[in-house]
């Protein structure tokens, strides 16, 4: 195998790597609610994700990917109240 075939089994498998980067996100985060499911309030996860914000922008916006992990720790452990109204 010459130099440039291992650097491009190098890239190509450091590329794999990043395309499963989101799901192996999303499926911890579901891991972590799933564990953690009613140990913090809704105004203490308001507070978390509020800091992961603050932190995140501290230096400019927030990244597509900062924002992406913030909205998935507030969507797993900030669940709305379901309205709980009749059928019309």
């Amino acid at each position: 195998m010459n130099a440039a075939s291992v650097l491009a089994e190098k890239v190509r498998k450091r590329s794999d790597l990043f395309d499963a980067a989101p799901q192996l996100i999303d499926t911890q985060l579901k891991k972590l609610a799933q564990a953690n499911e009613g140990r913090f309030s809704p105004d203490q996860a308001r507070s978390l994700v509020e800091m992961m914000n603050k932190v995140a922008t501290a230096d400019g916006d927030l990244t597509a990917s900062q924002r992406d992990f913030i909205e998935g720790i507030r969507s797993a452990f900030i669940r709305e109240k379901q309205s709980q109204g009749k059928w019309s």
